[in-house]
């Protein structure tokens, strides 16, 4: 759990996470996903969860990425609530070298004060079709 204090809007504070990218095959399904528990929301502007593969084409750097779809520039609810945040599916593509694969949950402040996030089962996993 997260207990946080900003002191001005747009303020942030994020987890990540960098994974071997070479856990995947070029057309593997993956998403990105948790599950979230804001207390005091009133001071939060938006909750983000973000994903990308990142490794080279041809000898050119390549990344393709993707986050989830919540807004970024409303106040969200005013009291406690728990959702599931999950980005949208990334295909692995066929990289001739792999680096990486790095996921990230941030938190944005919407102005000056605190609240508890509280942040269960943060993971990235293959989709079987």
């Amino acid at each position: 759990m997260f207990d946080i204090t900003f002191t001005a809007a747009g303020e942030q504070i994020g987890l990540t996470q960098d994974i071997n990218i070479n856990a995947w095959s070029p057309g593997d399904v993956v998403e990105a996903m948790a599950e979230i528990t804001v207390e005091n929301p009133v001071n939060l502007r938006a909750v983000r969860l973000y994903m990308r593969a990142n490794g080279s084409i041809g000898g050119t750097g390549a990344a393709i990425e993707t986050m989830d779809m919540l807004p970024v520039n409303r106040t969200g609810p005013d009291e406690t609530f728990s959702m599931p945040v999950r980005t949208q599916r990334i295909v692995i593509p066929a990289f001739d070298a792999k680096t990486w694969l790095t996921f990230n949950l941030r938190a944005i402040a919407s102005r000056a004060g605190s609240y508890k996030l509280r942040v269960k089962n943060l993971r990235v996993v293959k989709v079987v079709a």
